[in-house]
């Protein structure tokens, strides 16, 4: 047996194995098996160790047999191996022998229906081949069988799909000779087709005809062409689930629409058809007509759609008038009104200049048009849509804009030139109107030409835009904000308004923020738009010399508080809304201070915490764009783009308001002796440092830091305040920063100070901690970290600090750290003070914020340590709190935990909280009121931040705190704590769990009532009420 012999019987084995056996799970065996006997006979062609001829000699007894499984699976064979072989291994002879062997099963009506797959295979793949002539005669025979003998009706959807592939071959690889007798093949082929993935080629290969044939021969066919597409518009489906084709309905509208707008021929058959859909009453209908209607106005002829504009026109106006911007369709999302005004668009931007025989644009359709609406200008009927057309077609370019505006504005502005009184509503109309085409002409990226009729109106708009903020009654909130927004419009167009008009309108945007009216949020957000374009525009000197100084003037001569807040507000959010004007603003805002001999320490501490507000929040912005920039894989930052945001977080701030507020700092005993102002002076100088390069830095040190250092460690100082927020802002390999003795001294002055005030001592530990953190050979074994724990006199909270730093850059140290401190809560001399520091480890400060952008690497923050310490510390808080019996001592573990657990991302803690709810509800029930306390505070803030671990628990939860809330041998904490967590549970326990309680909670409470201390009276009132509200609509 020779070799070709047996791959042919190793073949029909598989082939016969894997098709004639039902659920065969050994398909996958089977299949793989084909394709290597398939491969090997292919390879034996490729490398001519037989020839095809040879592999249909070895079938051939099987080709021709009256069984027809032998005649599948033989042919199976051959064509499964002509896809395999090399495209340029057989002769023209050879390809034009195989092609007449497949046609010679199907052509002079013996089709072989059982092999037809097989058949459509071979041909299928026949196609490929390099040597088989464009001009074949088996081509034209194979479509005059397809338009004689094929009936779509007698196949399933994966035969007819099999059609549509050779056709699709046929058209792309130049084999049609005789385009009516494809045309003719292809209409019986497709006709009454359903299926979407065949539907889906069917729309394409009608889009290849009308792109690629004869435009004669497409004028003759036009008609049958357009019906075999019109007959499924508009198309609907929905597919199946596990669609393994993923053919959405979306592809399908837009491959039908696609085909339908390719020809201008179905022009004539098109527009009337479409025109008639669009009576639909379905929205859906409705929008995908629009958006067809679109696509064939962009795609067609200018002269097929001069021929047809006016009823489109009619349609399209009529759509719009019958409707408004509001309504949609909820289910498939559509707005019609907006796509009616974009076909309009597309239809005036297409016919637009067009002179074609009887077709003038200007004369035969533009004055038409607006003749056609003008009667709504003058009744006011549908003048908000006839507005709305005509700024939609001046919208194409500027000498459409300025023939509609010629055309629109005299007719808009008569009422005013034959001065007539206009009433609110008439106003507002005018308004309203006037804004579409206001809109228009600010988007225009060029200036208006000088012949533009807007010009000739300038004076007229100013005038009744400026009069609407200055005489209108302040109850005409819409009518002020429209101006505004139509002021905002002007201010935008390019090169239209002289600087002086400018100024008029920087002067009534001023006017109207000083006014009482600007307490109306739509209109105080109108003003900063204004302003915002102001300065985008190029205009920031107008709104520092206009605006911005008559605020600055308001703030030192406000009268009332309410006066001096509200100017302040209006500043900060001025900045917010535009960040050229950071360094201005924050200048000025500082000067406020320095001509003042008496000081309003409240008036100063506003100030100086916006100038921080300020400056943070815009810092944090470049900041989040780097990062995003950084977290986006499809975009690398480039050095350029890095060099960028560090120029724009240089431009925040001056210098020169750096220095101005430092001397602020020392002139004024004040603010020098405000723990709150020294604090956000501290944090203003942390933000600014780091926007400082290394070099800058260390002048910056120099300059200010160097001068006071002694000052700070030569006693406890107030400084502290301010010097640690520097130090933590200082770049880790700053060489000019003395870390070391920084820290020597800083651990000596706590040594030798017992008494110092509390915040002080909090900066210098705080200082001692960022010492840590930077330089981890500060500590640079245990026996140096217990040293200084005996040597601070067992200065618990100053270890807790020490931790910190370590923590954060994941020292090696750090978790031993932990461990050392959890040990001092079992001691009685320091269990009390241990478990309240616990918050020192976890708790965010704004010092210890990582710097994310330059190379300004200002501390060693590992971003897993909240979750290394919680893993430390929790087990073991735990662990320990169900070993002892002690009671004070399972307070102290209580209060720890509260105090990490509080302090934890939930995303750490959830695993946890199932484990420790338990724990909490049996320490409920403890003799020590500190364990209660504890215990109630974790639930609380468990709640709050994980209210769906505790929702199982709601039913316990509400007798244990009715009980301790109404017995008085609970101490006030416990007391206040339970009547806490009650009201807690109105917040955020849905109302359907809680409802059922309403009433017994109601009733057991009331012994709370006559509580003899007052804030538990106070709380038990308030939590009563809120359930007695339980349910009550709000009125």
């Amino acid at each position: 047996m020779s070799s070709l012999e047996h791959q042919i019987n190793l073949f029909k084995s598989n082939y016969l194995q894997k098709y004639m056996q039902s659920q065969n799970e050994n398909e996958e065996h089977f299949d793989k098996m084909i394709n290597d006997i398939t491969d090997n006979i292919a390879s034996l062609i490729d490398t001519k160790g037989i020839t095809l001829l040879n592999l249909v000699m070895s079938l051939k007894n099987d080709i021709t047999s009256v069984d027809d499984e032998s005649r599948q699976c033989s042919l199976d064979l051959l064509s499964i191996t002509l896809s395999k072989i090399k495209n340029d291994i057989l002769l023209n002879n050879e390809c034009n022998v195989i092609f007449d062997f497949y046609l010679s099963k199907i052509l002079n009506g013996n089709v072989d229906i059982y092999c037809f797959r097989q058949i459509l295979d071979g041909i299928y793949y026949i196609l490929d081949f390099k040597h088989l002539a464009k001009s074949f005669p088996g081509i034209n025979h194979l479509l005059q069988f397809l338009v004689d003998e094929y009936n779509p009706n007698e196949f399933v959807a994966a035969i007819r799909y099999k059609i549509f592939t050779i056709l699709d071959k046929f058209l792309n690889g130049g084999f049609v000779t005789e385009e009516d007798l494809f045309i003719n093949a292809f209409m019986n082929v497709a006709n009454g087709e359903k299926d979407p993935k065949n539907l889906m080629k069917s729309f394409n290969i009608n889009k290849q005809i009308t792109t690629i044939f004869n435009r004669e021969i497409l004028y003759s066919n036009s008609q049958k062409l357009f019906d075999l597409l019109f007959c499924y518009f508009p198309i609907t489906f929905k597919p199946p689930k596990n669609d393994p084709y993923k053919i959405s309905s979306d592809d399908l509208k837009k491959s039908l629409r696609n085909a339908l707008s390719n020809c201008d021929y179905f022009a004539i058959d098109c527009f009337p058809n479409l025109i008639d859909k669009l009576t639909a009453t379905s929205l859906n209908v409705k929008n995908e007509t629009l958006n067809t209607l679109k696509e064939c106005i962009a795609n067609y002829s200018e002269e097929s759609i001069s021929n047809y504009w006016q009823p489109i026109w009619d349609a399209l106006k009529n759509e719009v008038l019958r409707n408004s911007v509001d309504e949609s369709d909820e289910e498939y999302g559509v707005n019609n009104y907006k796509v009616s005004l974009e076909v309009i668009k597309e239809l005036f931007s297409k016919l637009d200049n067009y002179v074609f025989e009887k077709f003038k644009f200007d004369e035969t359709m533009l004055n038409f048009v607006f003749d056609d609406l003008k009667h709504n200008f003058e009744t006011g009927k549908n003048l908000k849509q006839t507005s709305e057309i005509f700024a939609v077609i001046s919208s194409i370019n500027l000498e459409l804009n300025g023939k509609i505006l010629q055309l629109a504005l005299p007719v808009l502005f008569e009422p005013i030139k034959s001065k007539k009184e206009l009433d609110m509503e008439s106003h507002k109309l005018l308004l309203m109107n006037l804004a579409f085409f206001l809109k228009v002409a600010s988007e225009f990226n060029s200036p208006l030409p000088n012949e533009s009729p807007l010009f000739k109106f300038k004076d007229d708009i100013l005038i009744l835009l400026t009069q609407n903020l200055t005489t209108t009654s302040d109850n005409e909130i819409h009518i002020k904000t429209l101006s505004i927004f139509q002021l905002t419009n002007l201010a935008k167009i390019k090169e239209f308004l002289a600087k002086d008009e400018l100024e008029m309108i920087a002067h009534v945007i001023r006017d109207t923020l000083n006014s009482p009216v600007s307490k109306n949020k739509n209109i105080f957000l109108a003003c900063l738009d204004s302003i915002k374009v102001f300065v985008s525009y190029d205009n920031i000197d107008i709104v520092k010399e206009v605006i911005l100084s008559s605020i600055f003037e308001n703030l030192k001569t406000a009268e009332s508080q309410e006066l001096f807040d509200k100017n302040l507000k209006t500043a900060v959010d001025i900045v917010l809304a535009s960040s050229k004007l950071t360094q201005y603003v924050i200048a000025e805002l500082v000067d406020y201070i320095q001509p003042s001999t008496i000081l309003d320490l409240e008036s100063c501490f506003l100030i100086i915490s916006s100038v921080y507000t300020l400056l943070d929040s815009k810092l944090n912005k470049i900041d989040n764009e780097v990062h995003a920039n950084e977290t986006n894989f499809n975009h690398l930052v480039s050095k350029k783009e890095i060099s960028d945001f560090d120029e724009a977080r240089h431009k925040l701030i001056y210098a020169e308001t750096i220095d101005e507020l430092y001397q602020v700092m020392f002139t004024y005993d004040q603010i020098f002796d405000h723990d709150g102002l020294m604090e956000v002076i501290g944090l203003i100088f942390y933000d600014y440092v780091t926007t400082l390069n290394i070099e800058e830095q260390s002048i910056f040190y120099e300059k200010y830091i160097e001068p006071i250092s002694e000052q700070v460690f030569s006693s406890a100082n107030r400084l502290i305040i301010f010097y640690s927020k520097i130090i933590a802002a200082f770049n880790i390999n700053l060489d000019i920063l003395p870390s070391k003795e920084i820290f020597a001294k800083s651990l000596d002055l706590i040594y030798n100070n017992h008494d110092i005030a509390p915040i002080i001592k909090t900066n210098y530990f705080l200082l001692i901690s960022l010492l840590v953190n930077k330089s981890k050979t500060l500590i640079g074994s245990f026996e140096v970290f217990t040293e200084i724990y005996e040597k601070s006199s067992n200065n618990i909270p100053l270890m807790f600090w020490i931790s910190k730093g370590l923590s954060l850059s994941n020292h090696k140290l750090s978790t031993k750290a932990l461990q050392f401190l959890i040990i001092l809560i079992d001691n009685p001399l320091t269990g009390d003070i241990a478990a309240q520091c616990f918050n020192i480890p976890m708790i965010n400060l704004t010092t210890f914020r990582k710097v994310k952008t330059g190379n300004n690497k200002n501390l060693n923050i590992n971003m897993l340590y909240q979750q290394r310490i919680f893993h430390t510390v929790v087990p073991t808080l735990i662990e320990k709190y169900k070993s002892t019996s002690d009671e004070f001592i399972k307070s102290r573990y209580l209060i720890s935990l509260s105090h990490v657990l509080k302090n934890t991302p939930v995303a750490i803690k959830t695993n946890f909280t199932q484990q420790l709810f338990p724990l909490l509800i049996n320490a409920l029930d403890a003799q020590t009121q500190d364990v209660k306390s504890s215990s109630i505070q974790t639930i609380n803030d468990t709640f709050v931040t994980q209210p769906e671990m505790l929702l199982s628990h709601v039913d316990t939860l509400i007798k244990k705190s009715l009980s301790l809330a109404t017995d008085l041998n609970n101490s006030e904490k416990v007391r206040i704590l339970s009547l806490k967590t009650l009201l807690l549970f109105v917040n955020i326990v849905p109302i359907n769990m809680l409802n059922p309680y309403k009433d017994y909670i109601i009733n057991e409470i009331i012994p709370a009532l006559d509580d003899p201390k007052r804030f538990v009276r106070k709380w038990a009132v308030d939590t009563r009420q809120a359930y007695f509200d339980l349910g009550q609509a709000i009125v």
